[in-house]
């Protein structure tokens, strides 16, 4: 579903890709009430810290890195404020397609056009759909 800046419904589920940050904002809102913490520790109590990720948060935390720079935001947004290292990232996509879902993961779900798929926050390119 596809909301424009008044929150009128554009199409329907499924029937286009349009990529919406505001929509992640929305999930962000709804976990953070159901669980009652911020995305911060609820990422880093069950995603980040199991993973072992050591180096991913999505508050920006100087001094791990000299070398690396990052925005500072005053808290956690998941549609784009997440930093993570390549090793970090190369630990959730493994555990993702190792998962039980994983299938489900790298099922297309909406072709963006013929070289790219969507499915589930995952992009899928090339010879991968």
């Amino acid at each position: 579903m596809q909301a424009d800046d008044k929150g009128r419904i554009l199409f329907s589920p499924g029937a286009r890709w349009h990529y919406s940050g505001e929509d992640y904002l929305y999930l962000q809102a709804v976990i953070e009430h159901l669980v009652g913490a911020p995305l911060e520790r609820v990422a880093d109590d069950e995603v980040f810290r199991p993973l072992g990720m050591v180096s991913t948060s999505y508050l920006w935390r100087p001094g791990r890195d000299s070398s690396a720079q990052g925005y500072e935001f005053s808290r956690a947004f998941v549609a784009f404020s997440l930093h993570t290292s390549a090793g970090d990232y190369a630990r959730l996509v493994a555990h993702a397609v190792q998962s039980e879902t994983g299938p489900t993961l790298l099922t297309p779900q909406v072709a963006v056009d013929d070289r790219i798929a969507w499915r589930v926050g995952w992009g899928l390119a090339g010879d991968a759909f």
